[in-house]
């Protein structure tokens, strides 16, 4: 028995060490925001293609005009997979008024009654982004992200969407436990009767296929 538990002992000793040693190496270099800051679809734009980040941040009226489409359907999707975080809370704030949105938010992260927030709203290092449904866990101080998308895989460019949002959410203070991907599922027949438990499927993302701390700041200043 006294064996046994020296090995566990051993064993969570090398655990906290490893724990510790990639926190030391994953450390962000401080940021310089540009442009009066960036948007979590900036930072994407950017990592996808800098001509599409350009227009964004420069002739917004050009872009607009390629995204506002898929941001259409992508929007009706997601008010669909709210329903299914009962309790949840929409941070119903427009664009013009995101300070409001980050104070709103704030108060519904320390608000322990409220298992889920809706377009939950945060801004670290100049960059903002809004988080589709932000899931409270038991323990009540922890959460998870889940990023809905209104594809039938999770795509690459799902992962910086995550990262970014994970990068941001963990410099304003919040901890997060985990990160997923809400899609649909290709294997749904719709029958008549929409049945959203078996219209969307959540996939979890472990941390090793997302963006580091470091790599994430350096990029932001390179943007």
């Amino acid at each position: 028995m006294a064996s046994a538990e020296r090995q566990l002992t051993r064993k969570a000793r090398i655990a906290a060490a490893s724990a510790a040693l990639v926190a030391l190496l994953d450390k962000p270099v401080p940021v310089i925001p540009t442009c009066g800051g960036i948007s979590k679809s900036k930072f994407v734009a950017g990592l996808q293609c800098a001509k599409r980040l350009f227009l964004q941040v420069h002739q917004p009226h050009l872009a607009k005009l390629t995204d506002q489409a898929n941001k259409d359907q992508g929007t009706a999707v997601g008010v669909l997979a709210r329903s299914l975080f009962r309790g949840g809370a929409l941070v119903d704030v427009d664009r013009n008024h995101l300070a409001d949105a980050v104070r709103i938010t704030r108060e519904l992260v320390n608000n322990y009654e409220v298992p889920a927030i809706f377009e939950a709203t945060f801004s670290h290092d100049g960059v903002l982004v809004r988080v589709d449904v932000l899931r409270r866990q038991q323990k009540k101080n922890e959460f998870r992200i889940i990023e809905v998308k209104d594809s039938t895989v999770v795509k690459p460019y799902h992962l910086y969407d995550l990262s970014i949002q994970r990068y941001v959410l963990r410099g304003a203070g919040l901890q997060v436990k985990s990160n997923h991907v809400m899609h649909v599922n290709p294997d749904y027949v719709f029958d008549g009767d929409l049945e959203l438990s078996k219209l969307f499927l959540i996939e979890e993302i472990q941390s090793d296929r997302l963006l580091t701390r470091s790599a994430i700041s350096g990029m932001l200043n390179d943007q």
